[in-house]
């Protein structure tokens, strides 16, 4: 379950499991290492832009695939529909 402080716990202990690391994350998404930090770092990712979230969430997903991962693609997405909770819950 994701712990709800932080929602990317679940895809960072996921990319930590099957051995990928930000560079592999970056070099799939075309973005510099340190955009793919911060896109995963709970504290920054409010601030992220969007298109950049999408590119590693994206790249996470093909890279856990690629590497046998057979779970449920909520899972990777979960964080990023958080994200766009948490936008709509402030612009109300």
């Amino acid at each position: 379950m994701v712990n709800s402080l932080n929602p990317t716990g679940d895809l960072n202990q996921l990319l930590t499991e099957f051995g990928l690391d930000p560079d592999a994350i970056a070099d799939r998404a075309q973005l510099a290492v340190e955009q793919v930090i911060l896109a995963l770092c709970p504290h920054y990712t409010t601030r992220c832009p969007l298109i950049i979230l999408i590119k590693v969430h994206c790249a996470a997903e093909t890279l856990l695939r690629h590497s046998g991962w057979e779970g449920d693609t909520r899972i990777v997405w979960r964080h990023f529909s958080a994200l766009l909770e948490s936008a709509r819950a402030t612009d109300n």
